[in-house]
């Protein structure tokens, strides 16, 4: 079947020959004229050359006429902001004005492109009975809709909403008079603007030479009343020709479209050839149900790579289109393209806000904005400084000193980073200067986008075309702003920016006419492909919902013929259905997902083609097969560099011991104690402000050593800790030396707490101060000593020895007993204290008595240090009002040599099986002891 551009090209060149050098075509957009260009080479004869016609989108057209330049979008937003505050007298700010902003540039240009009378649709009504006179020439239904529309405002309910949309819409008349009279005097206007000066000098009959013997316009199909105007001009003149493409019969099948674009354009604009009527091509449609966003993707790639292996030539590229009703699909599918395809070309604009150039700019706003300053110093929030070291063009840019200041930053727990100590080298240093003013942040983005540049190679063409059009962006920003001075904050200049930025879309276009062709809908207008593969085919994308970007009520656009979501559905219907007809395969590829995340419908066109039009469709779901596999329990044999690592601990001149945790690990799973305590692997140590546990235990341990450090082998009586209780000052002077320490890691520094760190302080402090009271109703008892490290060897069932230590938190004598104190400042059950058995603390479970494991375990190496009765004691601070004896088979246990000899046999017991080097190391069967394991998703458990 032919393309409906090369009909149009046999007949020309057949009828005219030579001839139609002379001629002009015009076409909805550029594309167009370009694949019409590679049409009419085909229909030529190669031996006689002409001068190709020319060929024209129709913007292009009538900006030729035109004495005034379309503006860019930011300069008309920036002019419009200034018009408005004159005339409403708002002290608006541009940042607050700029979505309305938006939406008034928006329905001006309406209002011209649909030539319609600004007096008329921005006119104040005050009383419902004006409507009669001042709408006399609409239908009565018309005039009803404006009545119930300003019946409900001008209704006794004053509403503050409602009297500020009166006011606002006072006012708009006269802002769109004196906004398009400051654009005349610039020479600058927008399109609408443009384009009705124009149309209302044809309707005067002014002479506008067009310098071609016809104009042909080719492919349009929903007219403006403009460019309606335009084609009437030069039909007037016996100098144009019309050609719509409604050769599909499924659009003629179509009642209301028929009568509203098909019989109206034909008969207003008749063609002096007649085309071809061609009847529907036989083809294959293919509904493709894929339970997924990039699944899509994939099975776009799939359909690809199938069709290109059979037909792998450049003609089947350029007859292939990947049609995208989703941009966001656009990224991965480029990253998805079969590695025989070598060219694409992409004639649909990517937001420059979803490239990776926009991301960092993004995190360079969100550093500037969490700058603090004082007198004496300037620092900046941990969070965004980190998230900018961690972005590869900063990495790129300054490596070696990214990560010492990222290591800096985490190893002393900096949350507010000196803006000193970031200025390492130039870039570092550009990017982490502070912007105070307006010009200032102009400055600073302009300087950091030209550091940028010699920081991105040059192979990497694609970031390097997102810096360019992001630094056409701050340079426009500039320029407008040198035009028009405002007295800008700086956080409007970010906001700016990032509108700015969000309006960009870059043209990712290469050679027209070669390689696969991926396009947004409308870029299909007019262009036929063999193949058609549309990805997002759901109903929420196809046809696209509109927003109601627009001040002026759909029953006002409605009576005045502006356009609604009704005209928009059509425009989608008609590119669809035009793009279907003379394509040979058609893949409708949808996101089939319906659940809680995602409920998701096919689109609308699928039921007309099936049920109204009655189209035969192959359709075919698309399933992921999740291969379940049968998970195997992992173990380690404890063989080579593993048994090695083992037998360091059996060596006495090795420092590698065995500790009460590392013990515990063994107990609960023994392939935890491989992972954390043979190989060495541990959880990623990433900065937080809400203290770890074991920070805050650890502050609350120095403080106790500091404070009984003073008495050591000194008698404590009741008087000695109310006088210790009273003198605060020195207690909150050891709490901040311990924060320093523990939580700022600046033990040399003096630091300040505040804030986080000052509330949690005070619960340290009221934790030291619950232990001293409890301590008072012990007294009188002698404090040995705090914090006491001992290291030993143990030995096993076969002679050899291990390696041990252990770090007891407390030790103090009463009444000739050695207690063996171990604080506990975290969550803890008072079951654990009370255990049935010595079985029980080495048997693994998710309530393991850990705690009463370590007691003993303490207890037993320090029973070789004393001749004197141990005491195993538990300081549970949260529980101290409700015991600390350690009881086993319900029976309190005062005297460690009591259990000793049964706690040593299990103890060796579970040693001896852990030096087993025929035994493997493997997973605990139980998995509730995994829950708050660091390796769980290791084992993928």
């Amino acid at each position: 079947m032919k393309s409906f551009l090369r009909q149009i090209a046999e007949q020309y060149y057949t009828a005219y020959g030579k001839e139609i050098s002379d001629f002009c075509f015009v076409f909805p957009n550029k594309r167009a004229g370009l694949f019409f260009k590679k049409e009419l080479a085909a229909v030529m004869d190669s031996k006689t050359p002409i001068f190709a016609p020319s060929m024209l989108s129709i913007n292009n057209l009538l900006l030729n006429y035109s004495d005034l330049k379309e503006a860019e979008h930011v300069t008309l937003l920036f002019q419009l902001y200034t018009v408005y505050k004159r005339v409403t007298k708002s002290d608006d700010t541009f940042d607050n004005f700029y979505a309305f902003g938006e939406m008034l540039l928006s329905d001006f240009n309406e209002v011209d492109t649909y030539l319609i009378d600004a007096h008329q649709i921005f006119t104040y009504i005050s009383d419902l009975k004006e409507i009669d006179n001042q709408f006399s020439y609409f239908s009565a239904e018309q005039i009803e809709i404006i009545k119930r529309f300003w019946g409900h405002f001008l209704s006794d309910d004053e509403k503050p909403f409602k009297l500020y949309y009166l006011k606002m819409w006072q006012s708009l008349e006269e802002v769109y008079l004196q906004f398009k009279a400051a654009l005349e005097e610039r020479k600058i206007g927008y399109s609408g603007m443009i384009f009705r000066r124009l149309a209302e000098r044809m309707k005067r009959g002014d002479d506008l030479p067009s310098g071609y013997k016809k104009m042909i316009f080719v492919g349009f199909n929903a007219l403006n009343p403009i460019e309606k105007t335009v084609m009437s001009y030069f039909k007037k003149r016996e100098a144009a020709d019309f050609y719509f493409d409604y050769q599909s019969p499924l659009l003629k099948q179509n009642d209301d479209f028929d009568k509203q674009y098909i019989k109206t354009n034909q008969s207003a604009f008749p063609s002096q050839f007649t085309l071809e009527e061609e009847g529907r091509a036989e083809h294959h449609i293919e509904v493709v149900a894929v339970p997924s966003k990039i699944g899509q993707v994939k099975e776009t790639y799939r359909i690809l790579d199938k069709l290109f292996t059979e037909k792998n030539d450049e003609d089947a590229y350029l007859r292939t289109a990947v049609v995208l009703p989703d941009e966001q699909l656009l990224m991965p599918l480029l990253y998805s393209i079969p590695p025989q395809v070598d060219t694409v070309n992409v004639t649909m604009g990517f937001p420059l806000s979803q490239t990776p150039i926009a991301g960092f700019i993004q995190k360079v706003v969100d550093m500037q904005k969490a700058v603090r300053r004082s007198k004496q110093t300037e620092t900046i929030y941990y969070k965004p400084v980190l998230a900018l070291l961690r972005q590869p063009y900063v990495q790129m840019a300054a490596g070696e000193e990214v990560t010492n200041l990222k290591a800096k930053i985490e190893d002393k727990n900096l949350f507010q980073v000196p803006t000193e100590l970031l200025h390492k080298g130039e870039f570092l240093t550009l990017l982490f200067s502070n912007c105070t003013t307006a010009d200032g942040a102009i400055d600073y983005f302009s300087e950091l986008a030209h550091s940028l540049e010699n920081v991105i190679p040059p192979e990497n063409k694609l970031d390097r075309e997102f810096l360019f059009y992001y630094k056409k962006s701050v340079n426009l920003l500039r320029l407008n702003l040198e035009e028009m001075p405002m007295d800008l904050q700086v956080e409007t200049v970010y906001k700016l920016l990032r509108q700015l930025v969000g309006s960009v879309r870059i043209p990712f276009e290469g050679e027209p006419l070669a390689g696969l062709q991926v396009m947004g809908m409308l870029e299909t207008r007019l262009l036929d492909f063999d193949t058609v593969i549309i990805p997002s085919f759901n109903d929420d994308m196809l046809p696209r919902k509109q927003r109601n970007n627009s001040l002026i009520p759909y029953g006002i656009r409605k009576v005045f013929g502006l356009p609604t979501y009704e005209d928009s559905d059509a425009v989608f219907s008609y590119n669809f259905y035009r793009l279907l007809h003379r394509a040979k395969t058609v893949y409708l590829i949808y996101d089939s997902r319906n659940n809680k995340v995602k409920n998701s419908e096919i689109s609308r066109f699928y039921y007309q083609l099936k049920y109204l039009y009655q189209v035969p469709m192959k359709e075919r779901t698309v399933t992921f097969e999740i291969e379940s596999r049968k998970k195997e329990p992992l173990s380690v044999p404890k063989q080579g560099e593993v048994r090695e690592k083992l037998l360091q601990y059996l060596n006495p001149n090795s420092n590698k011991m065995l500790s009460a945790s590392s013990i515990n690990d063994y107990i609960n799973c023994p392939l935890k104690f491989y992972f954390g305590r043979v190989m060495g692997l541990k959880e990623a140590d990433e900065m937080s402000e809400t203290m770890e546990s074991s920070t805050f235990g650890n502050i609350y341990h120095q403080v106790m050593q500091q404070i009984y450090d003073e008495h050591k082998n000194k008698l404590v009586t009741e008087d000695l800790l109310t006088e210790v209780m009273k003198n605060t000052y020195k207690i909150d002077t050891f709490i901040t030396q311990a924060f320093a320490k523990h939580y700022f890691k600046r033990p040399n520094d003096k630091v300040e707490l505040t804030g986080y760190s000052l509330l949690v302080a005070r619960i340290v402090r009221s934790y030291v101060m619950k232990t001293l009271a409890f301590d008072k109703e012990c007294v009188p008892f002698t404090y040995l000593e705090s914090e006491k490290n001992i290291s030993k060897q143990l030995a096993l069932s076969n002679g050899q020895k291990v390696n041990v230590k252990v770090l007891i938190d407390r030790i103090d004598e009463r009444k000739g007993v050695v207690h063996i104190v171990d604080y506990k400042t975290g969550g803890m059950l008072l079951q654990k204290m009370n255990f049935p058995n010595m079985e029980a603390l080495f048997t693994p479970s998710p309530n393991h008595p850990k705690e009463a494991m370590q007691t003993l375990f303490y207890s037993l190496v320090y029973s070789d240090e004393t001749k004197k009765p141990i005491r195993p004691t538990i300081y549970a601070i949260r529980l101290l009002n409700q015991g600390t004896e350690l009881s086993c088979k319900k029976e309190p246990i005062r005297d460690f040599s009591k259990v000793a000899d049964n706690y040593k046999e299990n103890l060796v017991g579970c040693l001896d099986e852990l030096f087993d080097f025929s035994e493997p190391f493997t997973q605990v069967e139980n998995v509730e002891c995994c829950r708050y394991c660091p390796f769980i998703k290791i084992c993928q458990r």
